[in-house]
């Protein structure tokens, strides 16, 4: 079985993206970077995810953006490949309009952390833009391993 590109699991997230036509989408990128050596670990980066002019008009608005995450790690296999891990998390960002201010907060598992509260969504953006580092790990010693990711927003 041969490996999935990695340009053709961008293509899919971008079209897994919300409802709004793939041309104002092209300038959100997704990464993930395997780990270097055992003791690495998986970096999940993002950019320009406001790059829609619709998304940002709303969140500016109140409405509060939510951008879901999953991380996959295959096992390329014999007929199949094999799931080995998932991760998922969410991050919002809400504009409060009594505080004039840009609220971030991280929903992993059962906890909610509160990221920070900025004064422009620009600065908020960048919040949500940090690298995250992911410890789904390749376990199997010479097995061909890739990262699938999705993003829901």
């Amino acid at each position: 079985m041969h490996r999935i590109p990695r340009s053709f699991l961008l293509a899919f997230a971008l079209l897994a993206l919300s409802g709004a036509p793939l041309s104002a989408q092209r300038r959100v990128e997704l990464n993930v970077t395997p780990p270097a050596g055992a003791a690495g670990a998986a970096v999940v980066a993002t950019t320009n995810l406001f790059g829609d002019s619709d998304m940002r008009d709303l969140v500016r608005s109140g409405f509060p953006a939510s951008l879901r995450f999953r991380l996959e790690l295959w096992r390329v296999g014999g007929l199949f490949n094999d799931l080995e891990g998932q991760q998922e998390w969410e991050l919002i960002v809400q504009y409060d309009p009594a505080a004039q201010r840009y609220r971030v907060v991280r929903r992993q598992g059962g906890r909610v952390e509160d990221l920070g509260s900025f004064a422009t969504l620009s600065t908020a953006q960048a919040m949500l833009e940090r690298p995250l580092r992911s410890q789904l790990l390749p376990e199997r010693a010479g097995a061909r391993y890739y990262y699938s990711i999705t993003l829901d927003v």
